[in-house]
């Protein structure tokens, strides 16, 4: 089919995202935590926001450092972790045709007087 300038129409793909995780263990508080968010499918442009726990985060936020590599790929890295950390963390990519979200959870390991929770178990 071919519009009235003689164009073919062409349709804009809506983003597909690579699922979340932080891992399966809890994350001991004072380590560590990284997740990578990755458009797999999608036209561009194409937008990456964060939320936690349905709050939008942006870099900075709460010790939370947010970086892009390229156009589709987006890391949120915590270092170090802490208790308030703790919480579901989601990414969503959007374009002129949807969006789609994916989410992780990161648990986190306190410390009860200066020692780890798991020493103690």
């Amino acid at each position: 089919m071919q519009t009235l300038d003689g164009t073919i129409p062409c349709c804009v793909v809506s983003p597909v995202l690579a699922a979340l995780s932080f891992g399966d263990d809890p994350v001991n508080a004072g380590d560590a935590a990284a997740v990578q968010c990755s458009v797999v499918k999608g036209d561009m442009p194409v937008n990456i926001t964060w939320s936690k726990d349905g709050k939008v985060i942006s870099n900075g936020d709460d010790g939370v450092d947010i970086s892009k590599a390229g156009q589709r790929i987006s890391t949120l890295a915590i270092e170090p972790v802490a208790e308030r950390h703790r919480g579901t963390y989601k990414c969503t990519a959007s374009n002129r045709a949807g969006a789609e979200s994916q989410s992780a959870r990161l648990d986190v390991l306190g410390r009860v007087s200066g020692m780890d929770r798991a020493w103690l178990q």
